[in-house]
């Protein structure tokens, strides 16, 4: 990729290790500079130019571009910060802009998806554009938006047009790097003659078995290394046992839940769950796997013996990631908004009526998230954030569920076209599955599709079918083929064709057969089903 490519987007799902490519691609091509390597040794024999690498979060940019609302990207290289702490040292920052000016720097720019705002986001996507024309060139001047300067290439016995530019494999000229979740990327998306788009894809079953190989593999590893370090040795009859029934839970989760253990994410908090206790692991959804982290990170939270009950800290958790998710990019807070916010909640909580031991309270809470508790920790000097966007995702799914079946499925309706919110929902409909009383859930699920036939696109029924691969059971057959009846039938709904098969095929083959058999007898829906097929067979 980076050896082919200048110009590259990087789509994903939540967790899917954006982030932590990017770290791995800086620290790869900083450790090649240090030792005076003039090439970065990339799979195999493939080598590129070392190039300096620029690490940016589009989300810190976003909240430093409010404070200079007329300054641009290049302005905020040599600015920039990374969880708050600066990239460079003072006498530098001057470095990296005449790094890039002379084209020998690798840009990587994560989490275009970060942004809130609507508006923002189009016009931060406006100044990565303007950005990548005016600094991103091949040596020859050449950008990802020039339309000019194709050649003919014959391919299976028809020419196609191509672009001439010179590979970064050779020296000069920038190279750049964006990365972004999938859902609301199309909105304002990056386009370009060069531009190149990868999708991560979800790990097959090899590779989930070698990954949680070697991650069990580093994490008792350094168990051991610790333990030996403070003088204390393990029985090797106890480590035997310990190995085995480790891996017995590995060889029934490969059985069970493989689709979920495809997301890198959650696979490395399943592999942390099974060092922490060998007890058997049941987990059926995203959802159950971050909750399940959570409830780890509350025991710890009890061992301080803290005056703050622990539900107390839950809503303190929910409020914050809702603040984090509607006003802050970044995902960070300092230490000032988050006592504020500290003390609103503990005022909704009535824990006390008198202002001092409020902010007594308030004090002690910001203080022990010091602690790494596991969710939530002081990321800079006095600056705070969640350890990974999903658990704010998480916490603001929390928000999400609270009230009545009505409320919930009017909230959740509401705020459907949002992207940025969309992980969240996924997670509060996965939730609602798995805990709420089944007649209650197929209730949700049944005003979410009747709902959304007010709407111009079917959104709660959209959002129904995104949901089904994170839900531990599906609702009533009823429910069921009211959300694909509002697809089929829908006349303003674009996709309708490529969407409508796709989620059938999610489905039991008794549902579907079920639906075919009853649902089909009208002409016209008989009709657009059949054109449904034909469309989709000829795309594929």
């Amino acid at each position: 990729m980076l050896l082919c490519n200048r110009w590259i987007v990087i789509l994903g799902d939540a967790g899917s290790a954006k982030t932590s490519l990017l770290r791995w691609i800086t620290r790869s091509f900083a450790e090649s500079i240090l030792k005076g390597h003039t090439h970065v040794v990339l799979e195999g024999d493939d080598r590129i130019p070392v190039r300096i690498p620029i690490l940016i979060r589009i989300g810190e940019f976003a909240s430093w571009l409010k404070q200079y609302p007329k300054k641009t990207l290049i302005d905020y290289i040599g600015e920039h910060t990374w969880d708050s702490k600066l990239y460079y040292h003072d006498d530098n920052k001057n470095v990296l802009k005449e790094i890039i000016f002379y084209g020998h720097a690798l840009i990587l720019l994560d989490g275009l998806d970060e942004i809130v705002d609507v508006r923002q986001k189009r016009e931060i996507v406006d100044l990565v554009k303007n950005f990548v024309a005016e600094y991103v060139h091949d040596p020859d001047f050449f950008s990802a938006f020039d339309d000019e300067m194709f050649s003919k290439i014959l391919i299976n016995g028809r020419y196609h047009d191509f672009v001439e530019t010179k590979s970064p494999s050779t020296s000069g000229g920038n190279q750049i790097l964006i990365t972004s979740r999938i859902v609301g990327y199309q909105l304002h998306p990056l386009v370009g003659t060069s531009m190149c788009h990868y999708t991560f894809l979800l790990m097959n079953d090899s590779e989930v078995k070698k990954f949680m190989g070697k991650c069990l593999s580093s994490i008792e590893k350094k168990i051991l290394e610790i333990l030996l370090n403070e003088g204390i040795n393990l029985d090797h009859k106890l480590l035997k046992t310990l190995s085995k029934r480790k891996g017995d839970v590995v060889k029934a989760l490969l059985e069970n839940n493989l689709e979920l253990l495809s997301n890198p994410c959650l696979l490395s908090l399943i592999c942390t769950f099974i060092f922490q206790s060998c007890d058997e692991l049941n987990h059926k959804s995203r959802v159950e796997v971050y909750d399940h982290a959570v409830q780890v990170a509350l025991r710890s939270w009890k061992s301080h013996k803290s005056n703050i009950p622990e539900i107390v800290l839950h809503n303190f958790l929910i409020n914050l990631a809702c603040y984090l998710h509607l006003n802050s990019p970044s995902g960070l807070i300092d230490e000032f908004d988050a006592k504020r916010l500290c003390y609103l909640t503990l005022q909704q909580q009535n824990l006390s009526d008198d202002h001092k031991i409020l902010r007594d309270y308030a004090n002690e809470l910001t203080s022990l998230l010091d602690f790494n508790i596991g969710i939530f920790a002081e990321r800079g000097l006095k600056v705070f954030g969640f350890l990974h966007l999903s658990f704010q995702d998480y916490f603001v799914a929390q928000a999400l569920v609270k009230g009545s079946v009505e409320e919930v499925a009017k909230r959740i309706l509401t705020i459907t076209i949002h992207p940025r919110l969309h992980e969240s929902l996924l997670l509060a409909f996965g939730w609602i599955a798995w805990k709420w009383p089944f007649d209650d859930y197929d209730r949700f699920c049944y005003l979410l599709v009747t709902l959304s036939t007010e709407y111009s696109i079917p959104f709660g029924t959209i959002l129904f079918f995104d949901a089904l691969n994170g839900i531990q059971s599906l609702p009533s057959n009823s429910v069921i083929f009211l959300a694909l009846n509002n697809i089929l039938d829908h006349s303003y709904y674009p996709s309708r064709t490529a969407y409508l098969i796709s989620n059938l095929l999610k489905l039991p083959e008794n549902i579907i057969m079920e639906w075919m058999q009853t649902n089909l007898t009208e002409e016209k829906r008989l009709s657009n089903f059949c054109q449904c097929l034909l469309q989709n067979a000829e795309k594929s």
